[in-house]
Parts: C-alpha cells; sequence; structure tokens
C-alpha cells in the first residue's frame, strides 16, 4: 500500500501529456498500467491529458472515459463572436461539468494536478483545489481555439505550449517514481491530414483550391509549437511511454479505437522497462489477459 512504498521510496506518479484528440492513446495505456499492478500514488495532467486520471479518480469505467471523449468531439465545434476565441466553450463546459459534478480536488483519493497558463502573470499555474469541471476546462482551453477560463485572479488557458507533459509538477508532489504519458506523436504529419477541415476540403470541389482553414493554420501552429518543448518537457520522467499517435490530428476523435490500441501497445512494448521499475510485477501472468 502507500505507506509501504512511502517508506521505500517507491512511490509512484504519472504525468498525462497534452494532445487533443490523441489523448484517447491516453485511455489504452493507462488501463494497461493499471492491468500490470502499476500503482498510483500522484497524478498530474496538462490539456486533454487531465481527463482520463480525472475520470480514474471519479472511478468510472473504462468505457465511460471513452464516452466522454466522444462527448467532447459532439460538442467541441460551437463556433462563437471572435473576440476571445473562435470557438465558445459552451457545450465543452456542460459536457465536463455534468460529467464532474460537484467533486472538488479536496475530494479525491489520490493527490492530482492540472497545469496550466495565466495569461494575467504569463506564468505556470498548478491547481490542485477548488472544482475539478473548472480546472478541466481551463487546461483543455486551447488560445485562440478557446476562450481563456477565469478563476479567481487568474485568466487561464491550456499549458501545452509550455509544458505538455508535466513531469515536474508530479516530482514536486513528491513521487519517487515517475512515468511520463507523451501522445504528442513527432514524425511529420501529411498537411492534408492535419485536421478535419482538410477532409471537408478534399470533398467540396470548390474549396479544394484554397488555402487551409484560419482554423487549420492555429492548429498547425499549436502543435509545432508543443513539438519543440515536448522532449525538455518530459525530461524529469524515469520513463516515458510514447504511443504511435504521429497519424492522428489534435481533433480527430473519430480515431479513438485505433488511439486506444496504440496506447495498450506502447505499454506491452514497455513492458521490459516497466520490469526493471517494478521488479514486483507478476508480468508474465498477466501478459496473456
Amino acid at each position: 500500500d502507500f505507506v509501504a512504498r512511502y517508506i521505500a521510496h517507491l512511490t509512484v506518479g504519472i504525468a498525462f501529456g497534452g494532445g487533443g484528440a490523441r489523448g484517447f492513446a491516453h485511455l489504452g495505456a493507462f488501463e494497461r498500467l493499471l492491468h500490470y499492478g502499476i500503482p498510483v500514488d500522484y497524478l498530474a495532467g496538462c490539456s486533454i491529458g487531465v481527463l482520463p486520471p480525472s475520470l480514474y479518480l471519479m472511478g468510472k469505467s473504462f468505457a465511460e472515459c471513452e464516452a466522454l471523449f466522444l462527448g467532447i468531439h459532439r460538442h467541441i465545434v460551437r463556433w462563437g463572436l471572435p473576440r476571445m476565441s473562435i470557438l465558445s466553450n459552451r457545450g465543452l463546459k456542460r459536457e465536463i461539468r455534468n460529467r464532474c459534478g460537484d467533486l472538488r480536488f479536496e475530494d479525491l483519493s489520490t493527490p492530482f494536478a492540472m497545469v496550466v497558463l495565466d495569461l494575467a502573470t504569463r506564468t505556470e499555474v498548478i491547481l490542485d483545489r477548488g472544482p475539478l469541471w473548472l480546472a478541466a476546462l481551463a487546461s483543455v482551453s486551447i488560445p485562440g481555439i478557446f476562450p481563456p477560463v477565469t478563476i479567481g485572479n487568474h485568466l487561464l488557458i491550456d499549458a501545452g505550449m509550455h509544458d505538455p507533459v508535466p513531469t515536474r509538477a508530479v516530482r514536486r508532489m513528491g513521487t519517487d517514481i515517475l512515468l511520463g504519458l507523451d501522445v504528442d506523436g513527432r514524425e511529420p504529419l501529411s498537411l492534408e491530414r492535419a485536421t478535419p477541415w482538410f477532409d471537408e476540403a478534399k470533398s467540396t470541389p470548390a474549396r479544394k483550391s484554397l488555402a487551409p482553414h484560419f482554423v487549420d493554420v492555429l492548429l498547425r501552429a499549436y502543435e509545432i509549437s508543443t513539438a519543440t518543448v515536448n522532449m525538455h518537457s518530459a525530461r524529469d520522467a524515469d520513463l516515458v511511454l510514447r504511443p504511435r499517435t504521429q497519424s492522428v490530428s489534435l481533433l480527430q476523435f473519430t480515431k479513438g479505437p485505433q488511439l486506444i490500441a496504440a496506447g495498450r501497445e506502447a505499454v506491452e512494448q514497455s513492458l521490459p522497462a516497466l520490469q526493471e521499475l517494478f521488479p514486483w510485477l507478476q508480468v508474465a501472468d498477466l501478459k496473456e489477459e
């Protein structure tokens, strides 16, 4: 249990990185880690990476986690007046709040933190107090795409461009062994597959010769900026799991099954390294289940 791991300096923390729809890979990876008996003592997330640990700590099943991700996909595109963002967060807010209810960080059984950026002070903020839903909404508020979220005196946005795999946050919580889940995908992504709007352009003759939609431009710029800091962000981890997600864009939530499988595969391929970190794991007994 935790006390024994604490005394033996074997507590375990997991940092969940950002990546939009690629966050589906978190579900597969996390499910496999739990299956193999990896203990969970500290958790932190950035961007879409806040959702899997939130749902886990709420006692949600794997199927419910998958349903939430699909729900976000259905509610994500709500055009708004372009004052602070091009999309409204009304549908997203409703979906997250309905799932989280009145749960607060203080109610959780495991220490959990969400990493965001404060536009007012231009600094990183660690959210580990207050309503879970509000912190999660701030965490997934990609700048320019969704409006910032106000919490107290803070104007908060997604921290993916600053700390996409929040290993430092988990290390500061006191963990001894730290796993990072990086779903960014580093191989070049074809421009034609950059976002779902390109699929629309290809299927609409009148748009084939047009320049990319401005949403595509913003999302591609976001992807580039996060890719440049991902390796640095994950440097504090003892082991980083990197599912193969490079063929999927930030908003391709329809690729959920493929991404979940990629997350599971990443854990299976990392079993030798996990066995070194956790010698007590009964990998051979569980591998065929």
